[in-house]
């Protein structure tokens, strides 16, 4: 008893993961193509022209296509100016304890305004919208209505209403403005705004173009893509108490998960990645029933082994079996919010799987 129940350090070990975010739409694999189709107004044709903006459109994990793609981006920038230009006054008052202005200070910028005009279309096989309760409530009656009616009951009108699911269209905002640094006399703030006025618009344009790229890729991949996720690290609680006899097996257990995590390509099937954490699962599973007491230190070990099984288990995709460990980390009783933290973000990949019918952030792209 003396020996198991020795006290129990914890540290966090870091290990790489690498996954996908995945789409809103299902499409299948060999569908997976998309195309560019984009027009250029006159104020942008200086430094863009429709090539220059194809090229940097792209739907993560899908083939480009010249024509007939399942999927189009469609990028049109139509105009850009400067319109207005005014000078602006910054005024910065400071004041006694009995509230009476003791000095004034006014530092002077230029506001320049621009309009600007662009629209995204993306056109491929969108889902339908998901219906109210209200609205199923109502489909349902008039469903129900045509069924029991004898005229209706055989034909071919669909209860169901048609929906447009071709397009999702997003213009880009109409409005822009830039304001200059601040100086001290009105005189500088013009003169410094005007000879810097033409790099300035350029700039801007530059920007509302750049924009507008981002905008349309997060839009096409958001429905469609597959692009790797920002996050890339995570951790484990591995024991830091070297006079605990489980010391040694615990240090050679994260460093294997850190080699096996290593190998995890966000664009490859991790089957094989499962099959060498195995005997790391294993362990962990082992360590529930060694450690079974009551005691603070050894509810604190089977904590580790509930919460770093839950963890793997996540980035294996498998998310029902990530759940029940958070579950049993809750039941431990020791740090039950971190088992309330797992379960939620294991609920929420297993939403997402439901929703999406995708089984893995770990798809091979489509080339």
């Amino acid at each position: 008893f003396a020996a198991s129940s020795q006290k129990v350090d914890l540290d966090k070990f870091k290990f790489p993961v690498r996954y996908q975010v995945l789409p809103q739409e299902n499409t299948p694999i060999e569908k997976r193509t998309f195309s560019t189709s984009n027009s250029i107004g006159v104020p942008f044709r200086t430094y863009f022209d429709e090539n220059t903006v194809a090229k940097k459109l792209n739907v993560s994990g899908w083939k480009r296509e010249e024509k007939d793609a399942t999927v189009n981006i469609n990028l049109d920038l139509i105009d850009f100016s400067p319109t207005q230009t005014s000078l602006k006054e910054d005024v910065t008052t400071n004041k006694d304890k009995d509230g009476k202005v003791t000095s004034k200070t006014i530092k002077y910028y230029v506001l320049a305004n621009f309009t600007q005009q662009g629209r995204i279309t993306i056109t491929g096989p969108f889902s339908p919208p998901e219906l109210s309760a209200k609205e199923k409530e109502a489909l349902k009656a008039k469903e129900e209505k045509v069924a029991t009616n004898r005229f209706l009951a055989k034909t071919s009108i669909a209860a169901t209403p048609k929906v447009d699911l071709n397009n999702k269209v997003e213009y880009l905002p109409t409005a822009a403005e830039y304001k200059t640094d601040m100086y001290n006399t009105s005189k500088e703030a013009v003169d410094v705004f005007n000879t810097s006025k033409t790099t300035i618009t350029d700039n801007q344009m530059k920007d509302f173009v750049n924009n507008g790229i981002n905008r349309a890729n997060y839009l096409a991949n958001f429905y469609f893509g597959f692009p790797t996720a920002n996050q890339s690290i995570d951790h484990l609680w591995i024991l830091d108490s070297k006079s605990h006899p489980e010391y040694q097996t615990q240090q050679e257990a994260i460093q294997a998960a850190k080699a096996v995590f290593a190998t995890m390509d966000a664009n490859q099937p991790i089957a094989e990645l499962a099959e060498n954490l195995q005997p790391l699962i294993d362990y962990f599973e082992s360590l529930k029933t060694k450690y079974k007491a009551d005691d603070k230190w050894e509810r604190k070990m089977r904590y580790s082994a509930f919460f770093n099984l839950s963890k793997i288990y996540y980035y294996l995709d498998r998310p029902a079996q990530a759940i029940l460990q958070a579950e049993g980390l809750i039941a431990n009783d020791y740090d039950t919010k971190d088992g309330k933290n797992l379960k939620e973000d294991a609920e929420e990949l297993l939403n997402l799987f439901n929703r999406t019918k995708y089984n893995s952030r770990h798809n091979i792209p489509f080339k």
